[in-house]
């Protein structure tokens, strides 16, 4: 994994680490596929909508099994049905796979993963196709994982090194999960894949999200007091970060929460530079709110446990 591929990484699989970006531009192609994931979590027979996100992993869309194709509302026209091979998609399907927690998706991404007989890593677009596939892997098997202690230590068994690029999606996991234990672990790997300041920043990044979680023993409560009225764009990847996450929570207090703070955005001066260091986030909500419309979350759905 060279270091050159690692910012498309991170923000095509760990937003959270990424500003807000509401206007995504496979934004379309992405709810689609995410269609497909909802047929394949919620049919008792889910082959055939695992077989489509495998096609658009695979960046063959034109092999959709056609009843998919036509109630996820994929064009038919040629010209539109080729944005689905753009790496930004075949990431999010990959990702989706592996959330899925079924058996074919689960060898699928196993075979994705695989070196060849040389050894040689993948370039370009295939080497984010395999590291979002490294990932699906861990995804899976978090799943599977009911106990919070035995999340923590299966995720610090990856960051302590499996070499197959799925350290930092690990990292981010702990990182979200308020697990203070880990960061040493953390520093350690932030050192190694960035320098100087850079690293710092990631692992203070890190540090902060764990604190504001340690804050209150109620998630949801803790999260809301990181949502804060600041015209320093310093603050934005934290308030970002916040905003995201209490919309995953997707409870009436989280949304409540997040409905005061972009009430509070709507009514400054709109010359105020608090105004347009925050201008993002009412918009944005609507973005992650109509995400989460979108997709019913694994632990809601039965997954099949991969083996």
């Amino acid at each position: 994994m060279t270091k050159s591929l690692i910012l498309p990484l991170i923000c095509s699989l760990l937003p959270g680490l990424c500003f807000a970006n509401s206007t995504a531009p496979y934004a379309n192609q992405e709810a689609i596929v995410d269609t497909m994931f909802v047929a394949a979590m919620s049919s008792p027979s889910p082959d055939a909508a695992i077989t489509a996100l495998i096609c658009i992993a695979e960046g063959t869309p034109e092999k959709v099994p056609p009843a998919i194709a036509g109630t996820s509302g994929m064009p038919t026209g040629e010209e539109d049905r080729a944005l689905f091979r753009n790496v930004t998609v075949r990431v999010h399907s990959v990702q989706r796979l592996g959330e899925s927690g079924n058996q074919v998706a689960f060898a699928y991404l196993q075979s994705l993963t695989s070196t060849g007989p040389t050894g040689t890593r993948k370039r370009g677009d295939a080497a984010r196709v395999q590291w979002a596939a490294q990932v699906g892997l861990g995804q899976a098997r978090l799943l599977n994982i009911t106990s919070q202690q035995q999340k923590i230590e299966f995720l610090e068994g990856v960051l302590r090194g499996s070499g197959l690029g799925d350290e930092l999606w690990s990292a981010n996991q702990l990182c979200d999960m308020g697990s203070m234990p880990s960061l040493g672990l953390i520093e350690k790997l932030m050192r190694d894949l960035y320098s100087g300041a850079a690293a710092e920043d990631m692992i203070q990044y890190c540090e902060a999200r764990i604190r504001v979680l340690a804050s209150e023993s109620d998630r949801g409560t803790a999260l809301a007091k990181a949502l804060r009225i600041s015209g320093d764009q310093k603050d934005l990847r934290m308030i970002n970060w916040a905003v995201a996450q209490l919309t995953e929570l997707d409870t009436p207090a989280a949304d409540a929460a997040i409905d005061q703070f972009a009430a509070q955005i709507r009514s400054l001066p709109h010359t105020s530079p608090e105004s347009r260091n925050l201008a993002f986030v009412p918009s944005d909500l609507t973005y992650l709110r109509d995400h989460r419309s979108r997709i019913t979350r694994p632990t809601r759905l039965r997954p099949v446990r991969a083996q």
